[in-house]
C-alpha cells in the first residue's frame, strides 16, 4: 500500500522532534517535567466597556508551568477577545508596559523573539540589572485556587502528540533513525515555528457582534510588566480600547531583593 506523501508529513515533524540527540537544544520541546507539564496558575484579569472584554488566563515564561517549547526566550500571554458591541470590532494592537512604562509589543516569528529577548537580558546583565527568567511566577499567583488547563489541553498541541506519532511511524515503517541531523533540526524548526502560529492571536482581528477568539499574544521577555492595552475600533472610526491592569504580575521576571540583615 503507498502512502500519499502529504500524509507523512506530520509524522515526521512530531517524530522529528521525538528524536532529539543530534537536534539544537533552540528546537526541541520542553521536557515532560512536572515543572513543564503542571498546569499555569490562571490569572482571569478582565478587562470590559460597553462594547467589548478581554480577559487575561494566564501567562507562559521561560521553564514555567505549561510551558511547550525548552529554553522559551518570550513570555505568552493567552487572553480572550470579546466584541460586545452590535458593529464588527477591530484590534489593531497590542502593547505591554514595565515598571519603567518601556514598550513590548507582540512578536509573530519565535526565532526573532528569543534575539530580542537574549538581548534584553544581556543589556540587563550589563546594566546591573537584577533579573532571573520566570521568577515571580509562583508567588505572583499564590492563592490562585483554580488553574488553567495545561497547554496539551487548551491546544491540543504537539506536546502530547509524540507517542501516537511515533506509534504510528513505526508502524509504517519509516526509517526515521536514518534521518540526518541536519534535517531532524530542519523539520524541528518547522514544526516549532507551526506550534508557534497555531497559538498565535494574530492582529489585527476583527470580530463580529458577539464573537469571541482566543489565542497567544507572544512578547519578548519583559520583566516587571504593569498593564497590558489592546487597542480596538469599529469601520466609524470610534476606539474600543481596553487595558488590563498586571499589577499581579509586578516580579515577574526580577529577582527578589535580599532581606535586610
Amino acid at each position: 500500500m503507498q502512502i500519499h506523501p502529504a500524509r507523512l508529513a506530520p509524522l515526521f515533524v512530531v517524530a522529528a522532534l521525538t528524536l532529539t540527540g543530534c537536534v539544537s537544544a533552540k528546537y526541541k520541546l520542553a521536557p515532560k517535567s512536572p515543572a513543564h507539564t503542571s498546569p499555569p496558575p490562571a490569572l482571569e484579569i478582565t478587562a470590559a466597556s460597553s462594547t467589548a472584554h478581554a480577559t487575561l488566563h494566564t501567562v507562559v515564561v521561560f521553564h514555567g508551568p505549561g510551558s511547550w517549547k525548552r529554553d522559551a526566550y518570550w513570555d505568552e500571554y493567552i487572553v480572550t477577545l470579546t466584541n460586545t458591541a452590535e458593529v464588527p470590532l477591530t484590534f489593531d494592537q497590542a502593547v505591554l508596559y514595565n515598571l519603567t512604562d518601556h514598550e513590548s509589543r507582540p512578536g509573530h516569528n519565535p526565532w526573532e523573539l528569543d534575539k530580542i529577548s537574549r538581548h534584553r537580558l544581556k543589556v540587563a546583565k550589563r546594566t546591573g540589572r537584577n533579573l532571573a527568567l520566570g521568577v515571580g511566577i509562583t508567588g505572583a499567583w499564590v492563592g490562585s485556587l483554580s488553574l488553567v488547563a495545561s497547554n496539551i489541553t487548551i491546544w491540543g498541541g504537539v506536546s502530547n502528540a509524540s507517542a501516537v506519532t511515533a506509534g504510528a511511524a513505526g508502524m509504517i515503517g519509516i526509517p526515521l533513525v536514518l534521518l540526518g541531523s541536519s534535517v531532524r533540526t530542519m523539520v524541528a524548526r518547522r514544526a516549532i515555528a507551526t506550534e508557534f502560529a497555531r497559538r498565535e492571536l494574530d492582529l489585527p482581528l476583527t470580530l463580529a457582534p458577539g464573537d469571541s477568539r482566543t489565542g497567544s499574544l507572544f512578547f519578548p521577555v519583559t520583566p516587571g510588566p504593569t498593564r497590558l492595552f489592546l487597542q480596538g475600533g469599529d469601520a466609524s472610526g470610534h476606539g474600543h480600547d481596553l487595558t488590563l491592569d498586571l499589577t499581579p504580575l509586578a516580579g515577574l521576571h526580577l529577582r527578589p531583593a535580599k532581606p535586610a540583615r
